[in-house]
Order: structure tokens, then sequence, then C-alpha cells
């Protein structure tokens, strides 16, 4: 699919290994298993700490750890799976009821940072990515919308995406995507105003007439070449992130 087409080659390896995991564990369950030859390789533990419980898979000759399976007491279980690369925490992936999971990729050495893999509409597919840099400060927060990831513009309190020179909120479709354009309204003179779009630019219906709408240097909704609208605000009707 496209919407792979710039996932770092290292995030398709781990996939391969995460499906390689998936694949044993299924084929353990059918087939017998020699664990005199698997205590060998690994060693297997239970924990407890800071309240929460779990197991651990290391590897028998280092001793360190390769998997750590986490429960928080919360009724989630797992609440958590961390994955290891030579003993250093690399993935973190958490679960949560009714939820899609959530992946956060850990990068170390001098330019450390964390890019976190979201797909919060339910989509089968990643739908955002957040970095956030060796400070632990967000520094980038994008969507996949139409093909490409977008940069998200936050404004008024509204997460949205410029598109063709055009702010558009953001709002999921039926599928968990961000769809093509979200529905809003926007206050005008003590009235909510349903937006609609024609030829690629947002407007409303004004006594029968249609009229683009754009936002002034001041922040404020533009309805053809009045700038006395009130404040920029709208009310998202699909789910939104916040």
């Amino acid at each position: 699919m496209k919407i792979f087409k710039n996932v770092p080659a290292w995030a398709a390896a781990l996939a391969v290994l995460l499906s390689a995991n998936l694949a044993c564990l299924i084929w353990g369950r059918h087939y017998p298993v020699d664990f005199n030859s698997v205590n060998k390789h690994f060693k297997f533990d239970t924990f407890y700490t800071n309240g929460a419980t779990g197991y651990v898979i290391q590897d028998a000759k280092t001793g360190k750890s390769l998997l750590i399976n986490w429960d928080f007491g919360d009724g989630e279980q797992p609440g958590e799976v961390s994955y290891f690369f030579a003993g250093t925490n690399i993935l973190n992936v958490y679960l949560k009821n009714n939820r899609a999971p959530r992946y956060r990729f850990i990068f170390h050495g001098l330019e450390k940072s964390e890019i976190w893999w979201l797909n919060e509409g339910g989509a089968s597919s990643f739908t955002e990515r957040v970095t956030y840099n060796t400070n632990g400060d967000r520094s980038n927060f994008e969507i996949w919308y139409e093909n490409g990831w977008y940069p998200v513009d936050r404004r008024n309190g509204h997460n949205g995406i410029i598109i063709n020179g055009q702010w558009r909120p953001l709002a999921f479709d039926a599928n968990g995507m961000y769809g093509d354009h979200a529905n809003f309204d926007i206050w005008l003179e003590n009235s909510w105003y349903p937006v609609t779009r024609q030829n690629k630019q947002d407007g409303i219906v004004i006594k029968g007439e249609w009229h683009p709408i754009t936002f002034d240097t001041n922040g404020a909704w533009m309805v053809g070449t009045s700038t006395n609208m009130a404040k920029a605000t709208f009310q998202s009707m699909g789910k939104e992130r916040e």
C-alpha cells in the first residue's frame, strides 16, 4: 500500500520480526516443543514492581531482556508489551480495551528521539505519527491523508491541516481514516452555519447563496469580503483527535 511508502526500513524489519514472533507462538500451540532446547537459549521469569506484575523473557547466556509483558492491574491484559534489542528497549506496544494499539519506537544515542505510530480512528493502517525530540518535547505531528503525510496545524483548540492553501479541521470517516473533508459548523452572527465544500473551497450558504470562508489576519472567519465575523470557532461533527 502507498501508505507504507515512507515507512523506514528498520520499521519494516521490525514488523517482520514481530510477525515471526507471532508465527512461532501459533506454531507452538499446534506442535510439541522441546523445552530443554528452549531453556538453553531463553530464561523465563515473573516479577512485581511498583504495583505492576508481568513476565520477562531473557537471553539465557547474557541475561539481557528480550521481551517484557506488563500487567498494571487495570483489567488490560497485557497493558504493555516491551521489546528489546541487546538489552535495550526499542519498542513499546500499549494495549487498551476497545482501542487500537499504540506503538512507541525508541531511538537511542546522541540524537535519541521517539516516534509514536497510531491509528486512533481504528483503521487497519497507521493514521498518525508523532515525533519527540531529545528533550522529550513534541517536535512533529503528522496525519495520513490521501496518500501523503500532512503536518497538523492546530487552531482555536482544534487540529487541522492545510490543503491547497485552505485550513481543514480533522475528523475520521466511517473506515477510521481521515476523510477528504470534515463536516463542521462555524458560528456567525448568533447562528451555526454548516460548512460545505465546492471546488476544493470551504463555504457556507447565506440566504440561498454560497459564500467561501477563510481566516483573516486576526484568526477570525472571513465570509466573502466581510471581516466583522465572530472569532473563529467550530464544532466538529465527526470523531476527532485532541
